[in-house]
Parts: structure tokens; sequence; C-alpha cells
């Protein structure tokens, strides 16, 4: 007798064989015990995680001549049968090579005849997305008003491509990935059944491969046994991955920012065959597992990351200095890679300068708690400047000419802000309540109110704010909340001034408008929080833009 592989030789026979889907197993036998088995199902999740196989199950459940609590015994001719796919009365189609509306109507015509062996006809239809639109369409009255002895299951990896009108005539059971954890210990129990040892930590490592799938963790297996290959090394060799272990130390070197130690052992696995593309992968995935223990805890994180509770305290200790916003960095960096690498033609030196790149990262500070830092103050001045001096520098002018007592006394003269100032101080309370930002920007100047010929020059020395202020959502802004305030409409306009050289009298306008703007600009340029970003990110300066304050 030919080798029978192990994805069929330990293919599930009832329903306490599925393992890591006891959500939809559980809900299926109390159905049948309570007689309210719909007719119509839809099994839906990744590949190899038991959707067929539990198909299969429900078929010998409904057609079992000594069920045990519906449990099909697997010894009686119907169950018998169907173990041995000989059974003319559960038909199973593959949806994506018998797609058409002709299939479909065949299938029509032939649930109108009655079982030929069994009580019951069960048609299994897998990948049932990828049926037609005409085929669904003739499915949909068969599906509403079957005959009593008709049951349909469909499986599917896309359950999102099913019609709506298909999914509303079926229970719809969704499987799950199966936990690494799990995976493994089912594959132990097998080597035990088969007499086969393997090192210790090869299951994980195929568990962790197979991402979820029981028939992928089993195919890999028959691959590992024919080699006759029982160590880790050796596994990693026969199915071209990166073991455990090395992934673990290169990311260590990326973590430590090392290129010369995360070069060298790169090259290794490089010697050893492993896929480079599978590489970047296994690294993104490790740096996943830190970003989680670093932002739930060892606790929370050990399940989703696939960890021991050990390995995840140990990790946990292990990254305590590193910021989380660094670890998804060089994750981002790693899914960002993976995508291109596979249409390179120089896997090895494309993989090379990504962790140089990484590596070359300096550590990650947020821009929350740049602004932080600002606002808070602190030790080092260059980066956390007090609010004073930050202050000073937002209102320094392009020529950096400091605003003394003595020209302030000039502005209030020149400005009749003395003779307004209880009127323009509630006007400012007023705005302060309903824009506090515009109202931020007034109080940097100087009014010129007239109440009886209805007009407001609003003048400052920082180009900066009046750029601000003349936008056109802001004056807008300002014209109605003037209207309601004072009950009279008002033309704002905004002057410049200097303490030497009044640029809107001055006589080159156009030099004045451009000086105005470079002015402006290096206002801009200079406030701290900017140069702070330009230094986290490697940044330059290529354009300027004053932003829009809107209405709400």
């Amino acid at each position: 007798m030919s080798y029978l592989v192990l994805a069929r030789k330990w293919r599930p026979k009832n329903f306490e064989e599925v393992i890591g889907q006891g959500h939809v197993t559980t809900t299926l036998r109390n159905a049948m015990l309570s007689g309210r088995l719909a007719h119509a199902f839809l099994f839906s999740g990744p590949r190899g995680v038991g959707k067929t196989s539990v198909a299969r199950i429900v078929a010998k459940a409904i057609n079992c001549h000594a069920p045990e609590n519906e449990r099909p015994c697997n010894a009686c001719p119907a169950c018998e049968e169907i173990n041995r796919g000989a059974s003319v009365d559960v038909v199973e189609i593959d949806g994506a090579s018998n797609r058409g509306i002709d299939e479909i109507r065949q299938l029509r015509e032939n649930i109108l005849f009655r079982p030929t062996s069994l009580s019951s006809k069960v048609y299994i239809i897998d990948e049932v997305h990828m049926l037609t639109k005409e085929a669904f369409n003739a499915l949909l009255k068969t599906l509403e008003e079957p005959p009593g002895h008709v049951y349909f299951i469909f499986a599917t990896t896309e359950p999102s491509k099913i019609p709506a009108t298909i999914k509303s005539r079926c229970q719809h059971y969704e499987f799950k990935r199966v936990q690494y954890g799990v995976l493994a210990a089912h594959l132990d129990t097998i080597l035990v059944q088969e007499g086969i040892a393997l090192e210790e930590g090869v299951t994980a490592m195929i568990a962790r491969e197979a991402e979820g799938s029981v028939r992928d963790s089993l195919s890999l297996l028959d691959q590992v046994i024919a080699y006759g290959a029982t160590s880790v090394e050796e596994v990693c060799r026969i199915l071209g991955v990166s073991g455990p272990a090395q992934v673990e130390e290169l990311a260590t070197a990326l973590v430590e920012r090392n290129p010369a130690k995360a070069l060298e052992i790169m090259d290794r696995i490089y010697q050893s065959g492993a896929d480079m593309v599978k590489l970047v992968l296994d690294l993104a995935h490790r740096f996943r597992a830190l970003a989680l223990v670093k932002a739930l805890g060892p606790a929370k994180a050990a399940a989703l990351a696939g960890l021991e509770q050990e390995e995840a305290e140990a990790i946990h200790s292990r990254i305590a200095g590193i910021p989380l916003n660094h670890l998804l960095l060089v994750m981002n960096e790693l899914l960002s890679s993976h995508s291109l690498l596979s249409r390179t033609e120089a896997p090895r030196i494309y993989v090379e300068m990504v962790l140089m790149k990484i590596c070359a990262v300096g550590e990650v500070v947020g821009i929350d708690e740049v602004i932080a830092a600002l606002e808070e103050g602190g030790e080092a001045e260059a980066l956390r400047p007090s609010a004073a001096r930050l202050e000073q520098r937002v209102q320094a002018s392009g020529n950096r000419a400091e605003t003394s007592a003595t020209h302030q006394e000039q502005l209030d003269q020149s400005h009749p802000f003395g003779q307004q100032e209880k009127d323009w101080q509630g006007f400012l309370e007023f705005v302060e309540g309903k824009r506090p930002q515009l109202s931020s920007l007034l109080e940097k100047c100087a009014p010129d109110l007239d109440l009886s010929s209805g007009t407001c020059t609003i003048s400052s020395e920082n180009g900066f704010f009046l750029k601000m202020l003349e936008e056109e959502g802001n004056v807008t802004a300002l014209s109605s909340l003037a209207a309601e305030f004072f009950g009279q409409n008002l033309r704002f306009s905004f002057r410049r001034i200097s303490a030497e050289v009044d640029t809107a009298e001055a006589p080159d306008k156009k030099g004045a408008k451009e000086d105005d703007r470079k002015n402006v600009n290096a206002e801009l340029a200079d406030l701290p929080l900017v140069q702070e970003a330009m230094r986290v990110f490697g940044a330059n300066i290529r354009e300027i833009k004053a932003a829009v304050y809107r209405k709400e």
C-alpha cells in the first residue's frame, strides 16, 4: 500500500479530534442534540484549519447508524463510506473548477433525487467564493427552500466575496488559526504515536512556520521526517528558514544598533541557505513580539505573541530601556522592505542595506514627547527651552530686533490702544472663549480701533502673526466675532511695523513684501519645535506655509 501522508492519516474523524475550533464543534453538536440543525452552513477561515474536515464529520453525524450523543461511530457502513470518500450521497465539489452556472444547474437537478444509500445528501462546496455571480444566483432559491433530505456546507477562505444573499441563507461559522502552543502540542502527540523523536523546539518552530494551519504543519513535519532530520539546525536547513536562536541574535544586534554584529549574523544565515525574504519576515515577527511585550507587559503579550510566559518576562527585562517608538519604527522598516525584497535581483545586498539603515537610526523620540519637553522645560536647554525662552524666540523678528520698553511706549502712542483698552480687552476675552487660537494671535498685536468709522488696523512687528491673521478663514472668523461683540461690522486691515522702518510706508513695496516673507520664514524655521523636528528626523525645510484657522 502507498504511503499515506500525515495530513490525511491524522485528519480528525469526530468532533473531539478537531483542535482549536471548540466554538464551532460545540455549537454543531448542541444543534444536533436539540434537533435544530440548519440545512445550509458557511465555514470560513484560513487554509488548513479544519473546515472541510468538520464538514465531513457533520455529514457522518447526520447519516451515522449508531451515533453516540451525535458523535459519529466511524464503524457503521455509512461512516466507513464517507471516511473512504466512496459515498455518492456526500458530494464534494471544488468551487474553483466547477464555478459556472451549468454546474450549479446540474446540482439543482441532482438534489431532487433521494439519496442512494444514506439517509441524507450532503453537498460540500470548497472555495465557494470562486463561483460566478450567475452560479450564486442559481443557488438562491434552492438554499431558501431545499428538499428535506439535502444539506449544504460551503467552505471559503474569503468570506467577504460571498454575496449577502447567500450568507443570509446560511449559518456562518468562522474558523480560527490554531494557537502555536496548541499546534505544537498536537504535533508532539502525533510524533509519539508515530514513534519518532525530534529535538525539543522543532515542533514549536514548525507550528510557527505553519502560521496556525494544521494541514501545513503536518506537511512540514512529513518533509522533516522524510529527510531524517532531528535537530533544530537540520530542520532550518531543510525548510530554508532561520532558526529562532539566529533570529533572536540578529534582533538583539539591531536593538543594540551594532551593524558589524548584525551583518556577521546575517552572513551566517545567508551561507546556510536561508531565504532572505523569509528572514526579513521572521525579524518583523520578532519585533512584533518585542513591541507587544513592551506595550502590554509580559502577562498579556505572551498569548498574543506566541511566547512562553518565562520568555516574555525575559524579553520585558531585556528591552526595559528601549522606547516602544523605536521598536515600531524597526518593525515598519522591515515590513516595508519585505514587500520590495521579493522583486530585487540582489536580495543579500538589499537586506544588508536594510540592516545598516536600522542600526543607523538613533533613538526615536515621539513628537508628543518633544512638545511636552518644550512646554515643561528641564535639564537640557537645547532640547527643553523654558516657556519664557520659547516665547522670546517665537516673537523674535527676522533681524533679531529686541522689543524694548521704550519701543512699546512708542507703539502705545502711535496706536490709540489706551483709549480703547477696555473695549478691546473685553473683545479679547470674548474671542478667547470662542476662538482661543485666534485670541492668542491678537494678544501679540496692537489694535487701532475706530468704532465710529467701523475700522480696525492691527499692527505687529512679527510678520508670522500677521500672516496667520491675514488668512481668509481667520479674517472671516474675526469679522464675525467683532460684529457679535461690538454690534456692528468692522473692516480689518493689517500692518507690520519696525522699530526703525515702517514697511507699510516704505517706498519699495515689492522689496518690503519680499523681506517680510523672508523674515517670516526665518522666524518659523528658528522655532525650537521645528529645529528639534529637523534634528530627530534628519529633515530639511522645503516649503513653509502658515496654517489656516478654519471655522468650526
